[in-house]
């Protein structure tokens, strides 16, 4: 299996072909990824290999949570890969996680693809799971954010309730900081 591949990026359309030590491997990449590349680019990238019996496909992440993001969406019943990243194309990784969190599928839906049916069977696996990898508003993992987050699940508060409390927080400010301003939420 293909985890990750460091390389130059040598043709960018609807896929990028990155080269690596002469090989060059098509990754299929969300657009707002492929929109800030150029070719000459030095990029790694967490993939994701789908197989099927007749293709084989490489699927691209510049983070980690993203691909674990990517992984979650296509567990669910009736969501491809070709879904998933269309679902990661059109939304940064937090916004997904907080309208799935939130149970908000007038934002699912806009995805085409996506219909309500869907979109309900997005929320009703995932919910609880996507905890796990909790994403900043900046649509990174982990970081102050992440570590304050984890803190307060800890202490018996539901991912949903922690989404909430920290989404307006400075990412600036210290964890001490940020879990104080969110118990100031979870308390009023």
């Amino acid at each position: 299996m293909i985890a990750s591949l460091k390389g130059t990026v040598s043709v960018i359309q609807k896929f990028i072909i990155v080269e690596v030590s002469g090989v060059g491997y098509k990754v299929t990449i969300p657009e707002t990824v492929s929109e800030s590349l150029r070719v000459g680019d030095e990029v790694v990238l967490f993939t994701h290999q789908h197989v099927r019996e007749d293709m084989l496909d490489l699927y691209g992440f510049i983070s980690l949570a993203e691909l674990e993001l990517f992984e979650q969406l296509i567990s669910v019943s009736g969501v491809g890969p070709k879904a998933g990243l269309a679902l990661l194309s059109q939304f940064s990784a937090a916004q997904l996680q907080q309208s799935i969190i939130t149970g908000d599928t007038s934002l699912l839906t806009k995805v085409s693809g996506i219909g309500k049916k869907t979109a309900e069977r997005l929320i009703l696996e995932l919910k609880g799971s996507l905890g796990d990898v909790m994403i900043s508003a900046k649509g990174s993992a982990s970081g102050e954010v992440g570590i304050a987050a984890s803190a307060l699940e800890q202490l018996g508060y539901s991912a949903q309730e922690v989404l909430e409390a920290l989404k307006d927080v400075d990412s600036e400010s210290t964890v001490e900081e940020q879990i104080k301003h969110a118990l100031g939420v979870l308390g009023s």
